[in-house]
Parts: structure tokens; C-alpha cells; sequence
């Protein structure tokens, strides 16, 4: 099969829930969603929104950041740990990780001086219901991922990697740690690894990376990020697995010299994108480590849009801002947009705004970016937006 660029665009708005009338209103229906897509990626900065919320407010009407902690904190559903990179995604997903925790456990840096400190908190946590970092006495400094750091947050940090403890709750960015054994239900932490070898577990991380994204090709791809040991030969051979296990289907598109792959469980939807042209044009404000967006080589292929997340960027070489976020409209990923919440005056600022191509954008378009900005403005629980004399230029109507 062969589809154009237009329609593989609206396939993956499909898939995202980013076209059309909003598909996800409820947390039954965020829990639905990450369900489809695997895992949110996390990433604790909290610019305008952190990027598991901003992904969220995209594609659910009305989207509260305490609904994510609901599922996670409350009811339990979901859990925090590492699929792509970092990443929040069901909990009954647990077992299928054990290999990425017990490389975890290989780590034996610093292991000699942090065995008191790991006996500590293991004695701490029979006697509370969590703790964090700040509850332990143990301030010596050795070195760490991040450079250097206290034994007593390596310890929390290598306990939880390794799965012995897991996030209680946050309080802003501060983690509250408890045994797994008081969180998980034990039939979760019974369950052995369900993969049989390497090839049954790659086929399992890759098709829930395709699924993430919608659409993928067999190449280097940073929607691969974080498979251990998923080199091209192990690559390909995980894709033949996945076709010829009818998981997924081959499509080819226009002007693009590979193939791409899709979840057989998405032919109707596929279908849809290529017949129906009538579907409602939203604009969205998309995350910077959104689904969609993994692979922005495929972005760069299907959208003709260029994106770069420069927050590690030193200033004087970005090209644009620190947190800036794609506009997508329709079937279009038309501009960026920084913006920054200021708790303090309880005000949403519009620094800049970058339009691909500003003769295309009419009022109407321009009337429907100030009214999504004022419903990112609510997302924030921010009372008024502030916009630069900068961005006036381009967003004034």
C-alpha cells in the first residue's frame, strides 16, 4: 500500500488524538490513552507544564495536572520508572521490565558504602509509610550519574532504579519513596519476566515504540532510546518477527525511499485517514518529548518541520528559545511558541512566537492561537496571559 504525506500526517493525528472533535476527556480515558501509546515520557522541568502533562492537555478536553497524579499516586494504575528513559506507563506493564532492572542491580559503584545506608532506609520504610531524601542523616558525598551527590540519595536513586523501592508520591519535584512490597499488588511482583529471550523482549520494547509513535521506519530512530542492545541486526530481525507475527503492516509513502510500520490493530483508522478529508482542525501546543515527536528526523520527512528541543543548548547558539513548544494546527505543524508560567504574579507570558510561514496565517487562525493560549493559561492555573512586545508582533489580532 502507498499513501501520500498528507495522509500519513492524518494517520498519526489520528493515533494522537490531535485531529478531530477531542476523543479523551476522563482519567478512564488517560489511562485508555497511555494504554494505546505505551508510556509518557518524563521530565521533571516545569517551564510551562512538565512534558507528561503538556502531552496530555494536547489530547484530553479540559485536562487538570492532578488527573495524572490521580492514576499514579492515588488509584495506582500507573507507575514511574524506566521504559523510554524515564517514563510513566501501566502498572500491569511491571513484570515485562525486569531485564532493564536488573541491569540496575549490576551497578556496583560506591556499592561497599552505600550497604548501611541501603540497611537504613530498608528499616526506616517497615516503621513509615515513605521517606525521602531529606529524612536520612547519611550527607557523605561520592559520585554519581548526575556528578556528585550524598550517599543517602544514591541509595534512594539505586534502590528505585533496581525496583527495591518505588515513588510514594511527589511533592513538586521531591520523590517519597516506599518499599515496593507496600505498593505493588503481589501478583504484580510475583509475575517472573514473561519474555522468553532477547528477540521475544526486543519485539515487545519495539512494537510499543511503533505504537508510541504511530508510524515508524526500520532505521536508526530516536524513538528507540533506551532498548538495551538494539543494534541492526537485532533491529531488522525484530521487525521480519513483527510482520511475519502479523503484529504489524508495511505502507509505503510518497517521496520517502523506506517503508514504514504501523500496528495492525490501527488498518481501520488507517483507512479513515486515507478517505476521510473533512476531519476538524484544531490548535495544539505540543510537548517537547510528545510521542509524536520522538523521531524528528520522520517529523522533519512527513511535516517539513525542523525541531530541535535546545533547553541544553547554551543560549548564545539556540536558534530559538529555551522551552519552546510546536504549534500544530490541522494537519500542519505551522510554528513554535515559548512561553513561560509565572506562579508568582499568576501570569502566562508569551515570549516569542515563530511561525514557518507567516503570509499563511490568516486571522482566524491567529483569533484560534489566542483562544488555545488562554486554555493553556487555565491548564496552568494561571489567571491572565502577558505577551511580549516581541510576540505582538505576530499573535496580535
Amino acid at each position: 500500500m502507498k499513501i501520500t504525506k498528507l495522509q500519513a500526517r492524518r494517520f498519526l493525528l489520528l493515533h494522537h488524538s490531535l485531529i478531530g472533535p477531542y476523543g479523551y476527556k476522563t482519567e478512564a480515558d488517560i489511562f485508555a490513552f497511555i494504554d494505546l501509546v505505551g508510556c509518557l515520557q518524563y521530565d521533571p522541568l516545569d517551564i510551562c507544564g512538565r512534558n507528561a502533562d503538556l502531552v496530555l492537555q494536547s489530547r484530553v478536553l479540559n485536562y487538570r495536572k492532578d488527573m495524572l497524579d490521580s492514576l499514579l499516586y492515588k488509584k495506582r494504575l500507573l507507575i514511574d520508572h524506566f521504559d523510554k528513559n524515564m517514563a510513566i506507563y501501566l502498572l500491569k506493564e511491571w513484570p515485562c521490565f525486569q531485564r532493564i532492572r536488573n541491569r540496575f542491580n549490576e551497578l556496583k559503584r560506591n556499592e561497599e558504602q552505600l550497604l548501611p545506608v541501603y540497611s537504613k532506609i530498608r528499616a526506616m520504610l517497615q516503621n513509615q509509610p515513605y521517606l525521602n531524601n531529606k529524612d536520612l542523616e547519611f550527607k557523605e558525598k561520592a559520585d554519581w550519574f548526575w556528578g556528585p551527590s550524598s550517599l543517602g540519595r544514591i541509595a534512594l536513586e539505586k534502590m528505585y532504579f533496581r525496583g527495591e523501592i518505588l515513588i510514594h508520591h511527589k511533592e513538586g519535584n521531591l520523590r517519597f519513596f516506599s518499599l515496593a512490597s507496600q505498593l505493588l499488588p503481589q501478583d504484580i511482583l510475583k509475575q517472573p519476566d514473561p519474555h522468553q529471550d532477547e528477540i521475544d523482549y526486543l519485539c515487545y520494547r519495539v512494537y510499543r515504540r511503533i505504537k508510541g509513535v504511530g508510524l515508524l521506519w526500520n532505521k536508526a530512530s530516536d524513538a528507540f532510546l533506551f532498548i538495551e542492545d538494539l543494534n541492526s541486526e537485532k533491529r531488522n530481525h525484530v521487525f521480519q518477527e513483527l510482520v511475519e507475527s502479523s503484529k504489524i503492516k508495511e505502507v509505503e509513502v510518497e517521496g520517502i525511499n523506506v517503508p514504514f510500520y504501523y500496528s495492525v490493530d490501527e488498518e481501520a483508522l488507517l483507512a479513515k485517514a486515507i478517505s476521510d478529508e473533512t476531519i476538524t482542525r484544531r490548535v495544539e501546543f505540543l510537548a517537547p518529548l510528545d510521542n509524536m515527536l520522538w523521531d524528528r528526523k520522520l517529523i522533519k520527512a512527513l511535516f517539513d518541520f525542523d525541531y530541535r528541543w535546545e533547553v541544553y543548548t547554551p543560549k548564545e547558539q539556540r536558534k530559538y528559545g529555551y522551552y519552546v513548544l510546536p504549534i500544530l494546527y490541522g494537519t500542519e505543524i505551522i510554528g513554535r511558541i515559548e512561553m513561560v508560567a509565572d506562579r508568582k504574579r499568576k501570569i502566562l507570558v508569551i515570549k516569542s512566537v515563530w511561525f514557518e510561514n507567516s503570509k499563511s496565517i490568516t486571522k482566524s487562525i491567529l483569533r484560534k492561537i489566542n483562544k488555545r493560549i488562554e486554555r493553556f493559561a487555565a491548564f496552568n492555573d494561571l489567571n491572565g496571559v502577558e505577551i511580549s512586545e516581541e510576540a505582538k508582533l505576530f499573535v496580535d489580532v
